[in-house]
């Protein structure tokens, strides 16, 4: 039985999917109560680059799934 490789796991070996998440939650509830200028905009940059890693880790795993469809399709 061939192993599926899980998607790329970013630059290093310890992407963590839900404490990404959850750091994005937290900065987004802050930028939300928060009115400081200068820490909401390096917030916001956090969260921009977040946010890419994140869907960047989501496309690679649509990717890997649709490879495993077709590879099934494709035995029938």
């Amino acid at each position: 039985m061939t192993q599926t490789k899980s998607p790329k796991k970013s630059k290093d070996n310890n992407f963590n999917f839900a404490e990404k998440m959850h750091r994005l939650e937290e900065i987004t509830h802050s930028l939300e109560t928060d009115s400081n200028v200068e820490e909401a905009l390096a917030q916001f940059k956090e969260a921009s680059e977040l946010a890419r890693e994140l869907q960047d880790y989501l496309t690679e795993a649509e990717n890997t799934i649709t490879t495993i469809q077709t590879r099934f399709d494709n035995k029938k």
